[in-house]
């Protein structure tokens, strides 16, 4: 496969685990967040690193985007818990 197909695979991954972050980054009760959704943000974080080295194009910016959401949510939902 070319490489550019790589980085569409890696960007793929990168927002499916975004997405992942975004919606179980709310579930601080009994710290379940630290074992379900981080680790997947940081896994998300990995494939959006490699997935960023031939430039950004809107499929990298939608992974950061979800993300950075997962992340808000997350520091929100501790200080209101």
């Amino acid at each position: 496969m070319e490489r550019q197909t790589f980085t569409k695979i890696f960007n793929l991954f990168s927002i499916a685990c975004g997405v992942w972050f975004a919606c179980t980054s709310w579930l601080w009760a009994w710290f379940v967040n630290l074992f379900i959704s981080l680790p997947v943000a940081i896994i998300g974080m990995i494939f959006w690193y490699f997935g960023k080295r031939d430039g950004v194009d809107r499929l990298n910016r939608i992974a950061l985007i979800a993300h950075a959401l997962g992340l808000a949510i997350a520091i929100v939902s501790l200080f209101v818990l």
